[in-house]
């Protein structure tokens, strides 16, 4: 059991809008429950690098809410127009959210997608991390979908959680009069235990997200020459492999 208290949850999206209405009706099935009433959901994204956007979204909140507890941001990329791999774009993202977020009492939760070729860090910027006060994956495994604290900044790393997907039939009809189907997560337990690897220092973290960073903004595809000459350009994986300059 995990002690809990009970607030409206503001859910900012940026994608899965078609989606949305399974995947809610899925969880009254699971809970045998109607959807909150204190759950809101935008029908559009939010621009975090405009001030004055913030500012609309934060007393948007206050207008239908007394109560805000928790403030999801789906995802980061859909709700920002700048460079995700820029720390200057992503410092004034978490600068306005602390402006204008914070002072309303919640907790802000900002979904984002993992690395490219490192499935355990986020994609862009290190200072994407360096901001966060916890940072948790989710990850696909032989046993099922895996949860895992890679940050914690005030408090003990919970042990990975393990989660199956579960699909649900609805009582909903598409245009041919089948039934819509849908999934939830079950909590299973704690994941197994994996072969720990060694974790990277900071300033090698910081050489590799340099790397990533120019390979994003300057990454070419490997010439004839350069395949000939190194290997692993073969691959299925290898195929979509980019290199970057050494002046980059």
């Amino acid at each position: 059991e995990h002690k809990t208290k009970q607030a409206d949850v503001i859910y900012i999206m940026g994608e899965g809008f078609s989606g949305i209405g399974r995947r809610l009706k899925a969880l009254e099935h699971k809970y045998q429950l109607p959807t909150p009433e204190r759950l809101f959901i935008s029908q559009q994204p939010a621009q975090f690098l405009d001030i004055k956007n913030v500012e609309q979204v934060a007393n948007s909140i206050k207008a239908i809410s007394t109560n805000a507890g928790l403030v999801v941001i789906d995802t980061l990329h859909r709700n920002m127009s700048g460079d995700e791999n820029s720390s200057q774009d992503i410092g004034k993202f978490i600068n306005h959210i602390d402006l204008h977020l914070k002072p309303l009492g919640v907790a802000v939760l900002i979904v984002h997608h993992s690395g490219h070729g490192q499935k355990e860090r986020s994609r862009g910027s290190s200072s994407i991390r360096g901001a966060m006060d916890a940072e948790f994956s989710a990850s696909k495994s032989a046993d099922g979908i895996v949860l895992t604290c890679h940050k914690a900044k005030d408090f003990e790393e919970p042990k990975p959680m393990l989660f199956k997907l579960m699909p649900v039939t609805l009582n909903w009809l598409d245009d041919e009069n089948k039934p819509l189907t849908s999934v939830h997560l079950e909590h299973i337990g704690d994941a197994k235990p994996t072969a720990n690897k060694a974790r990277l220092s900071v300033r090698d973290e910081a050489i590799l997200q340099s790397l990533n960073d120019a390979i994003t903004l300057h990454g070419i595809e490997p010439n004839a020459e350069i395949k000939t000459k190194f290997s692993g350009f073969d691959s299925f994986e290898g195929k979509r492999q980019k290199i970057v300059m050494m002046e980059h």
